[in-house]
């Protein structure tokens, strides 16, 4: 149901109303401003230093990707390929740690 509060938290919304087509009930869209989702910054986890292998994984992850240009050039492309990395074998090794802790 539409209430002020609602209206309040998603302001610039609308409702369209569409002609009804084969039910006998018309359709409605809402519309407004776009929502962009917010990317979660990245979260070192310390439980990762107490995974057997860690530090050689780490090692494994930086020189398995090779870039060249100045060296902050290469150093931000390494950190943001690590990152990609380690999100991945956090998935795999340890699943959302976020939710377990919640939980």
């Amino acid at each position: 149901l539409f209430t002020t509060e609602w209206e309040d938290h998603f302001q610039g919304m609308h409702q369209v109303i569409l002609p009804k087509i084969t039910s006998d009930h018309f359709p409605i869209i809402l519309q407004g401003k776009q929502v962009f989702a917010v990317k979660r910054p990245f979260k070192f986890e310390n439980v990762w230093l107490e995974a057997d292998g860690f530090s050689d994984l780490v090692k494994s992850f930086w020189g398995e990707f090779q870039v060249s240009g100045s060296p902050s050039f290469i150093l931000a492309k390494k950190l943001h390929f690590l990152k990609r990395k380690l999100k991945e074998w956090n998935r795999d090794v340890f699943g959302h740690l976020d939710s377990k802790m919640a939980g």
